[in-house]
């Protein structure tokens, strides 16, 4: 699993395009939030198969579609305008992991992702998310020892219908951690900056910001992948095409959701 030398030729401005604009359109952030050990795995999908089940116009890298599954935990969030100290009051639904199922799309010449589904182990998530963000959170067991306290990373999702996932991973290079290069492939899957979504009938998109990701490659040992294969039941079965980890950030931007025009 290594990051692809291709370039492409705007991923880089996009990316840039993406940071500026969360706060040309929300000067201040609804939520602040720290996002901590997060991994990305990475798929190669056919674009006239995953298209049917989108949305928003696919974006692609040199003609190529992509899904990916970013699993992290959240340790803090916060509504901005009240300040940190408010941060305990929202732990009840903050304080928890994800597994999101995302897939790269653009909307007028703005790049971004659509989530196919969100798998969080919070009850009280899934109805404030989905009535807030018209996000598609979803219950399920999921467990997540990212720290490399035992060098190596692993982690275990059963969703309520018994689809389940689960992996371990080890560093690709030893102490090896740095920014995707500009116009690589992992830029084009990892700096991104626009999320979209619908609630009811209505598009909608939110935007954070944070930091370009500090990326760590990943030799990953697949143990059971029938959550990735039931959720997105293509004709094609997705192909891995990279694994990264990061430590995660603190401090992340999250606007308000805004319709789209």
């Amino acid at each position: 699993m290594t990051t692809s030398g291709c370039l492409h030729p705007r991923s880089a401005e996009r990316a840039v395009f993406g940071r500026e604009r969360t706060w040309l359109a929300e000067q201040t952030p609804l939520f602040t939030a720290d996002w901590t050990q997060l991994v990305f795995h990475h798929f190669r999908v056919q674009r006239s198969q995953l298209q049917t089940r989108v949305p928003f116009e696919l974006d692609c890298f040199h003609g190529q579609a992509y899904v990916s599954l970013v699993a992290f935990c959240t340790r803090r969030i916060f509504v901005h305008r009240l300040g940190e100290w408010t941060h305990w009051l929202h732990r009840p639904v903050t304080h928890h992991s994800f597994l999101n199922l995302r897939t790269y799309v653009k909307h007028r010449g703005e790049a971004g992702v659509y989530f196919l589904k969100v798998f969080v182990n919070s009850l009280p998530a899934v109805p404030l998310a989905r009535l807030s963000y018209g996000l598609p959170y979803h219950f399920c067991n999921l467990q997540l020892d990212h720290s490399f306290d035992a060098s190596e990373v692993s982690g275990s999702a059963a969703t309520q219908a018994g689809n389940q996932l689960a992996y371990r991973a080890w560093r690709a290079q030893p102490e090896s951690s740095q920014r995707s290069a500009s116009g690589s492939e992992s830029e084009f899957l990892t700096e991104r900056y626009s999320a979209f979504t619908w609630r009811g009938r209505t598009p909608r998109v939110f935007r954070i910001q944070h930091p370009p990701w500090e990326l760590t490659p990943l030799r990953t040992r697949w143990q059971d992948t029938s959550l990735l294969e039931r959720e997105l039941p293509l004709p094609s079965q997705p192909r891995t095409c990279g694994s990264y980890w990061t430590a995660g950030t603190f401090n992340v931007g999250i606007s308000r959701p805004q319709r789209l025009r």
